[in-house]
């Protein structure tokens, strides 16, 4: 009589070789090391609310946020910018998302802080007091000699000194100019020039 064992044979090798299977995935998911995410990771760190400043110059800086992955670790997150408050037009103003990614293995969690400059209408600032000369006639006419009073030179100082002083923080400087004559030979009398601060905006403010 014959007895065949190849099928229980095959049987058995066959359930050794899942048991080995089964036991590899257990002991997979028991390291830590072989641990994978099971949830996205969070920001530890309150987000900032979103603001309107006037101007580019008062946006605030970029700062870092701390998020945590669900194993615990913690980690600093950089933002960017989309799109770049530098390509604003300062004069129209517009708006831009400030982004913070948290990537954790396959997991990504985002958040967001939305800053809106607005059109700059803000006129330039002088930051010179306003001049009120009393001279003596013989030394503020064109005629006199060289002198820090006389009319030319006492006009083109306070160019100079416009130009060097005179500021605006949002669009910038665009042009100074004034209504100096270019003559001035009534030796005694009263003369007002105005100078006018023009920003990229269109903006003015008057300096006499």
């Amino acid at each position: 009589m014959k007895i065949k064992l190849l099928r229980p044979l095959k049987l058995t090798f066959l359930t050794g070789l899942l048991l080995s299977t089964l036991l590899n995935l257990a002991l997979a998911n028991t390291d830590p090391a072989k641990k994978y995410q099971e949830a996205p990771p969070v920001f530890i760190d309150p987000v900032p609310n979103d603001t309107t400043v006037n101007c580019l110059s008062e946006v605030p800086a970029q700062m870092d946020l701390t998020a945590m992955d669900d194993m615990g670790t913690t980690f600093s997150v950089t933002p960017f910018d989309n799109p770049n408050p530098a390509a604003i037009n300062p004069c129209t103003g517009g708006s831009f998302t400030r982004i913070w990614r948290a990537i954790a293995d396959m997991d990504t969690t985002t958040v967001t802080q939305m800053i809106t400059i607005l059109p700059d209408t803000q006129a330039p600032l002088a930051n010179i007091p306003e001049l009120n000369d009393t001279v003596s006639c013989e030394l503020s006419s064109l005629s006199a000699d060289v002198n820090p009073l006389r009319f030319d030179i006492w006009v083109n100082s306070a160019r100079v000194a416009l130009a060097t002083m005179a500021t605006d923080d949002c669009s910038g400087i665009d042009n100074i100019i004034d209504d100096a004559p270019a003559e001035f030979e009534d030796h005694c009398g009263t003369i007002e020039v105005t100078f006018t601060i023009i920003d990229n905006c269109g903006a003015t403010t008057d300096w006499v």
